[in-house]
């Protein structure tokens, strides 16, 4: 005659452990050097806000995690020049010295040269970049410190 055993396991994280069965419950102290922590996140936000081609704003979010500001810097006019389709643009507002640049923004007052940025706006929390193509770009950088380094 054979006999069917079977085997039940409950996995450990299944099971419900009274605070009775904890040894010593009164007497846990608290170890904050036992949290695992984490460098803060260093990146870039960068918004691309439509406000002209649409009823409402439009925003299109990109973020890009960075190591230093310098990174920041790369990635915003990467970002923007290749956005703008102008491998010339030079971050500076206004229109170039070129005389077909020139001609084009004194016949046309409300067009930028596309190899210049049309305006820069530095707030509390955003900078905007306003390029030729009437698309404003919303900056953020955030370069935030490791805390853990500070207690």
């Amino acid at each position: 005659m054979t006999t069917n055993e079977i085997n039940i396991c409950v996995p450990a994280e299944d099971v419900e452990h009274p605070v009775e069965s904890i040894p010593n419950p009164d007497n846990i102290i608290f170890d904050f050097n036992k949290i695992i922590t984490k460098p803060a996140r260093k990146y870039v936000e960068i918004t691309i806000v439509d406000l002209y081609k649409y009823e409402s704003p439009m925003y299109d979010e990109h973020t890009f995690d960075i190591m230093n500001e310098e990174d920041a810097h790369r990635i915003i006019k990467d970002f923007i020049v290749n956005k703008e389709k102008s491998h010339e643009l030079v971050f500076q507002v206004g229109f170039c010295e070129n005389p077909y640049c020139v001609k084009r923004c004194y016949d046309l007052p409300d067009i930028y040269c596309k190899h210049w940025i049309a305006s820069f706006k530095y707030e509390e929390d955003y900078t905007y970049i306003e390029g030729y193509s009437d698309t404003t770009y919303r900056i953020k950088i955030i370069l935030w410190i490791n805390w853990k380094k500070l207690i």
